[in-house]
């Protein structure tokens, strides 16, 4: 029965009447309440400020609760024929807003209902929450299928829906439409949007089916002439003419001509670009300068004779071969700017040269399928590609700034880009319309379920009308148009939860290991060396669109740029080492549904074998051990060379005293064979003295005398030979005779 207030403390405010059924505070700070069937209003101080009486309501049984929104008093009624009534009381009165059948809502005894301001009414009936979806109800439910147990529901500013409920608090969301399109009505017309012109007075488009449609707007221009008329495969774009005004020219598909319908004369001509076989022509352009009709193509560049009525080839120089494909042809003051598959070719019409300026990101070279000149920055181009995305190209320094989808673009296959009055680029692409904020660099991407007519554009498919500031981009079902400054991109938006669910490691060994708990409880991710690779699954609390929902992350010092999936996967292979910061974030372009950034401390360690302390110390103990082995080496090699050096000693000694015997065994030797040998000299000199004189008797004694001496000098011989081959261990031969 008291109400308090909360500001840093919690205060009472008042005392109510009676014990109140609901109760809920308006925007103003109001409090309302429910209580025998009056509706109180009192403000903070307690004041009665209005009230809706008893018998205002008595004619409808079984009010059950009270929601004041924008305003408005909403009662919720019950039991009145079977069905559950939600009544709207304005000031004076109720009405009838929305009837539902017990059947269809599945509740016996509602307890609370709400009803949203800005859509076809949601309601939270007997804690179930049921959106409209086209002439019926459908419940809610979570990512996993089931049903949420809701217990209340409040609506915000930017239009989400917070729901508290037994899992938590969610968000849920029914898209409200951007954009305007024009399908509906016309499938066989608008199957396939390839041109669209629209202006005050000549509406104009051509669908896949071959069919073009050219329709006057205004009074004062009779198109009745082209009734009947078959207008062919035509077109891709429609042109007025700017040096004729009444004249509208058209080219396009699967034909290689143009035509011109002139409106004055009612009259309908066509032009032959090249009979040998069929080309897509793409774009059509008069100079302003030199007046000259160009038109581009998948086969070049044609210029158009206004005397002879024909189309020749325009042949440039800069480039090789003449039939390259062309999109797209712009002026600016550098000359002609041609969009083509080779890059950007720069074509002056006074001198008839021309340059090649190629698209190069990362040493791959992209073609250019549209052009789009900075309205604040002349000498800013921005590029369409094929593959790679919108280009930002800087003609003074002629340097490249891509924008794709690793940094938020929905798609890399540009096809065309408007510029709104807020310095915004409207750029659709083969999925989805994107708008980039050249002043923030921030992308923000529109699917089927903001309201465009569908996922994916057409090349050449697009109008800007500068009267209405209306923008066309045609598509797959019909066109998109839009006025951009209805569109408020810079929205605060509510921010969703966004959390982890689930993380696992994988090791080298295939097998798997959850680490979801230490992961919850630390706000830590550990990547060890035998981790192969680490998957964290992620989830939000946004309900609306679960499958659409997208999951970016980067790794701040490593990957510096978003990386953004459409999957909840994220997988993480093996990383540098050391210690980083792992950033989520959901719905990164979608700014109403943007969660809060979601930082995991990510650590890759660093085995201790594999750091510069584990190199170092490896290396010193390598000096260390070789330092020791050098050591004790050369303490062996001084040991060894000690002994070999007293082995030498004792050796010199030896020997020495060997010398010395050897020295006195010689002169004992010569001694004892001086006298033998000295007695024999001069032997003969006697024999033949002795002989003269015929002393023969002396010449035997002479010759008994020396046989002697010869046999102990013999002796001795032997003696000193058998003594050398034993020192030497010398064998000998000793043959006897037996």
């Amino acid at each position: 029965d008291k109400i308090y207030t909360f500001q840093d403390q919690l205060d009472f405010c008042c005392q109510l009447k009676d014990s109140s059924d609901f109760l809920t505070i308006t925007d103003q700070h109001e409090f309302v309440y429910l209580e025998n069937n009056e509706v109180n209003y009192y403000n903070l101080k307690g004041n009665l400020v209005s009230s809706i009486s008893e018998s205002t309501i008595e004619l409808y049984d079984g009010v059950a609760t009270i929601m004041v929104e924008g305003g408005k008093h909403i009662a919720y009624v019950t039991e009145e024929n079977d069905s559950i009534t939600v009544y709207q009381y304005d000031k004076e009165k109720f009405s009838q807003l929305i009837k539902l059948p017990k059947t269809d809502i599945l509740a016996i005894e509602p307890k609370f209902l709400s009803i949203s301001s800005y859509t076809n009414g949601t309601q939270l009936i007997d804690g179930k929450i049921y959106f409209k979806d086209k002439n019926s109800y459908q419940i809610l439910k979570d990512s996993n299928g089931n049903n949420l147990d809701v217990q209340s529901m409040l609506i915000s500013q930017t239009g989400l829906i917070f729901l508290s409920t037994n899992l938590g608090v969610f968000i849920f969301d029914e898209h409200k439409n951007l954009f305007s399109t024009f399908a509906e009505g016309y499938t066989q017309e608008l199957n396939s949007v390839r041109a669209i012109f629209i202006n005050e007075n000549i509406e104009a488009y051509r669908s896949n089916t071959k069919k073009e449609v050219i329709k006057s707007k205004s009074n004062d221009l009779s198109l009745s002439f082209l009734k009947n008329k078959n207008l062919g495969t035509l077109a891709s774009m429609h042109y007025i003419d700017p040096l004729n005004s009444h004249h509208f020219w058209s080219v396009g598909y699967l034909a290689s001509n143009a035509r011109r319908i002139d409106l004055n004369k009612k009259e309908i001509s066509s032009f032959n670009l090249r009979d040998s076989f069929r080309m897509i022509l793409t774009n059509i352009h008069r100079s302003s300068k030199t007046k000259i009709l160009y038109t581009t193509s998948s086969s070049g560049i044609y210029t158009f004779d206004e005397v002879k009525n024909t189309f020749s080839n325009l042949n440039l120089e800069c480039i090789s071969q003449s039939s390259i494909p062309t999109n797209q042809i712009i002026e600016s003051t550098k000359g002609l700017l041609i969009a083509s598959s080779l890059g950007v070719i720069i074509y002056n019409e006074e001198n008839q040269n021309c340059k090649l300026i190629p698209v190069t990101i990362d040493s791959i070279d992209y073609g250019v399928q549209f052009i789009h000149q900075d309205n604040t920055s002349p000498k800013i181009f921005w590029l369409g590609t094929n593959r790679g995305g919108l280009i930002k190209w800087n003609s003074i320094n002629n340097s490249f700034t891509s924008y794709n989808t690793n940094n938020g673009l929905s798609n890399n296959d540009v096809h065309a880009i408007i510029e709104d009055k807020k310095e915004r680029l409207w750029i659709s692409t083969n999925r989805h319309l994107n708008c980039l904020d050249k002043k923030t660099d921030k992308i923000c991407i529109y699917t089927e379920q903001d309201g465009i007519s569908h996922s994916e554009f057409n090349r050449f498919s697009y109008y800007y009308d500068s009267l209405s500031n209306n923008i066309y981009f045609g598509g797959l079902n019909g066109y998109t148009y839009f006025n951009p400054d209805s569109i408020n991109t810079d929205l605060k938006p509510s921010k969703i939860k966004l959390r982890v669910i689930d993380v696992f490691k994988t090791k080298s060994n295939a097998s798997t290991e959850n680490i979801y708990l230490t992961t919850q409880n630390t706000n830590s991710i550990s990547f060890e060396d035998e981790d192969v690779s680490i998957n964290i699954y992620l989830s939000t609390n946004h309900l609306a669109d679960i499958k659409n929902n997208q999951y970016s992350y980067r790794i701040p010092g490593l990957i510096d740029k978003w990386t953004t999936q459409t999957t909840n996967e994220i997988k993480l292979n093996r990383l540098p080492y050391g210690d980083y910061k792992l950033e989520f974030i959901s719905n990164l372009n979608k700014p109403a549904y943007t969660s809060c950034p979601l930082i995991i401390n990510l650590k890759v360690v660093q085995p201790f074998t594999k750091t510069w302390l584990f190199y170092i110390l490896t290396t010193i103990s390598f000096f260390l051990i070789l330092w020791l082995c050098i050591s004790k080496y050369l303490v062996n090699i001084r040991a060894r060379n000690i002994k070999l050096e007293k082995q030498v000693a004792e050796r010199t000694q030896e020997l020495r005293e060997i010398n010395r015997q050897k020295n006195k065994l010689f002169a004992i030797l010569a001694h004892d064979l001086k006298n033998p040998i000295s007695s024999l000299t001069n032997i003969t000199e006697k024999i033949k003295f002795l002989s003269k004189r015929n002393r023969l008797d002396e010449i035997d004694l002479l010759a008994s005398q020396t046989k002697g001496k010869v046999n102990a000098l013999n002796d001795n011989l032997n003696n000193i030979l058998l003594w050398v081959t034993n020192e030497n261990n010398m064998l000998t031969q000793d043959p006897q005779k037996y």
